[in-house]
């Protein structure tokens, strides 16, 4: 028999006051029904490839029949982080974030997502604060593993779905405003991006400027865009791929930029894009950022990397 919540004897919440859903969002455990309450998901506790771990999301009562592990909410989150304290600060952390609902097909969910106005529509994910969510959770991992600070996260307002496939988004900010969101699988799943439905990556490139006086710095990616600031550039656009569009064309220069580090990925495809960029914007405005051989892409360099291979402008 499942114990009564300590959350619930201690707060004196009633157990439909638990916030069994934004839990599961929190840890980014995308869930079915199998009933009204009966939510079914992936064990986050032992590896498997079908779902047999199940949770009431009235009560927080789980139980999982691969590890035949169970117990109550709070029970779970400590399982989750290794700390019981923590597990509290974690529940009442979740509460604050929106309820998500079961979603069957999270890519088509997304897809038939039509934002009109994608300012407004912003504040439909979920706004964290980075410097609390622990490492355990996994596109906390994800980012960190990739060296970012918590700060660059906070600082680019980062922000979470509730779908596991694609949990973290990033807006695409033109420099004037948000034309665009940009979510990321964090388990190595193919495609690795999906954008809102209607954007076009031709047409749009997202900036960071912080010093319009000072070279811009051409990179392929948002995730490029970000760790280039980090390691203190102060201009950053991001093509959204390796290659220049008319549409790009027009829009780099009405941004005022008038010269350019190319650094667009140390791939065959990247070297094509700066070549098409000396033709197009011309040589004497254009250089070649220089990578280390072993190194792909702006994201993989550590700060001393990106220092050395910075071009200089005489």
């Amino acid at each position: 028999m499942v114990q009564k919540s300590k959350l619930v004897a201690e707060h004196g919440k009633t157990e439909e006051d638990l916030p069994v859903a934004q839990v599961l969002a929190y840890f980014n455990i995308r869930f079915t029904l199998r009933g009204r309450n009966d939510a079914w998901a992936l064990c986050p506790i032992h590896e498997e490839s079908t779902p047999s771990f199940h949770i009431d999301l009235k009560r927080g009562a789980w139980f999982c029949m691969g590890c035949q592990q169970g117990g109550g909410l709070e029970d779970f989150v400590t399982r989750l982080v290794h700390d019981p304290m923590a597990a509290i600060g974690v529940i009442h952390r979740a509460r604050s974030m929106p309820v998500p609902q079961a979603v069957e097909d999270s890519e088509e969910a997304w897809k038939s997502y039509v934002s009109v106005d994608p300012a407004s529509a912003w504040h439909r994910f979920y706004k964290v604060n980075w410097m609390d969510l622990p490492k355990e959770v996994p596109a906390v991992a994800y980012l960190l593993g990739r060296g970012f600070k918590r700060e660059t996260l906070l600082a680019f307002d980062v922000r979470f779905t509730e779908w596991a496939e694609y949990p973290v988004v990033f807006q695409i900010n033109d420099g004037e405003k948000i034309v665009g969101y940009q979510r990321r699988r964090v388990d190595g799943g193919e495609p690795k991006y999906l954008y809102n439905r209607g954007f076009d990556g031709a047409n749009h490139v997202a900036y960071y400027c912080v010093d319009p006086g000072s070279p811009c710095l051409v990179v392929e990616g948002v995730l490029d865009l970000m760790m280039a600031a980090q390691h203190g550039m102060r201009r950053v656009a991001a093509l959204l791929g390796w290659r220049l569009t008319p549409a790009k064309v027009l829009l780099l220069s009405h941004l005022g930029c008038e010269s350019f580090v190319w650094a667009t990925d140390n791939t065959p495809t990247g070297e094509d894009g700066y070549g098409q960029a000396k033709e197009i914007i011309g040589a004497k405005r254009t250089k070649r950022f220089e990578f280390p051989l072993h190194r792909k892409d702006i994201g993989e360099l550590t700060e001393s990397e990106f220092k050395v291979g910075m071009p200089t402008w005489r």
